[in-house]
């Protein structure tokens, strides 16, 4: 039962990665929007994983590093069928050049795993989550 639990997690969590790309790539060329967990709506999520979720509880996430702006936490539950979460942190820098030196040592945390081809630069650590960074916005 754990390793399906796991398995699914991991599905869910690559699949979301892949929504929340192709949500902020029509969002790169100006700012993202105020509410960060409108980068994934509960429709994208019922079409990639075929099943209604519920609208996004939004909490703060903790600053990456010291001096770096709060992220925001998006939190998903389905509403039929099997019982699953989608969660995924949004954290969004002054620029670009910023994010990208974030993301890349965040990544000397994760041990990344793979490195698909997504936004900007993308990596799968070893728990299955996916990283993107696409522009000035950085999705966990």
């Amino acid at each position: 039962m754990r390793t399906s639990r796991l398995f699914d997690r991991r599905l869910v969590l690559t699949v979301v990665g892949f929504v929340c790309l192709f949500s902020v790539s029509s969002a790169q060329a100006k700012d993202p929007p105020s509410d960060l967990c409108s980068l994934l709506t509960p429709a994208q999520l019922e079409k990639s994983l075929g099943q209604p979720f519920s609208e996004s509880g939004k909490s703060a996430a903790p600053a990456p590093y010291a001096g770096q702006p709060k992220g925001t936490n998006c939190q998903y539950s389905s509403q039929k069928g099997a019982s699953m979460a989608v969660g995924f942190i949004v954290y969004v820098d002054a620029s670009a050049a910023q994010a990208q030196q974030n993301f890349d040592k965040s990544s000397m945390w994760y041990a990344p795993k793979s490195r698909p081809t997504a936004g900007d630069s993308a990596y799968i650590d070893a728990k299955g989550a996916i990283h993107v960074l696409k522009g000035r916005v950085q999705h966990e």
